[in-house]
């Protein structure tokens, strides 16, 4: 890597398993989104108990998102009634927590930043990515050849699929072509093994293929 290295954004709790704690207010799920549909959990009186717990999996839904149901209860884990096999206390409604497809976790600049990913056979047609810039923002693109190793920030791009041949990417896509001076096309590559190197400028970067 070569300057500012972007930061992974990972969610604040694990989405995939139950959760639960002891607080007083308000819970949130992070999502792409920002926190989806929170639940005040009011606790019973004098206590201040409360978990969430969450389905074992995501679900692919319209419009390109993924969701996760999810809910909420008064209680901890350990509170529960024994001699009626019933947990104490109030459930909330069931809820999503929402994700636009394959946002679960992004390589993030809030300023600038490059990164070199692992190598990948090259399936010879497009190099796609799912990617978001802020206002002033952009994503740049170059392909390295791959040896199975990782590269210094000073390895050379392939000729023609360098960053300053490359048009720059700006606003929100799940799946749009990268291109260098109009071209897209990956053909030559086909079965090569190659790194991707992004330059991203208030840029998040979430996934790919090649």
């Amino acid at each position: 890597m070569a300057g500012p290295n972007p930061s992974a954004s990972f969610p604040d709790f694990i989405p995939f398993m139950d959760w639960y704690g002891t607080w007083g207010g308000t819970v949130g799920w992070p999502t792409d989104r920002g926190p989806c549909s929170q639940q005040d959990i009011p606790g019973r009186p004098g206590e201040s108990y409360g978990g969430i717990w969450a389905s074992p999996g995501l679900f692919e839904l319209k419009d390109d998102m993924w969701g996760q149901p999810y809910f909420t209860h008064e209680r901890n884990h350990w509170d529960f009634d024994y001699d009626t096999w019933k947990p104490r206390g109030k459930a909330s409604p069931y809820h999503w927590a929402l994700w636009k497809r394959d946002r679960l976790v992004a390589l993030e600049a809030q300023v600038e930043g490059r990164v070199t990913l692992l190598d990948r056979k090259c399936a010879g047609r497009e190099l796609l990515l799912n990617f978001r810039t802020e206002a002033g923002g952009c994503i740049r693109a170059e392909l390295i050849k791959g040896v199975n190793v990782a590269h210094k920030a000073e390895s050379s791009p392939i000729e023609g699929y360098s960053f300053s041949e490359c048009d720059p990417l700006c606003g929100d896509s799940l799946s749009r072509p990268v291109t260098w001076r109009g071209k897209g096309g990956l053909s030559a590559l086909k079965d090569q093994n190659v790194l991707v190197r992004l330059h991203l400028v208030k840029a998040s970067a979430f996934a790919y293929a090649i």
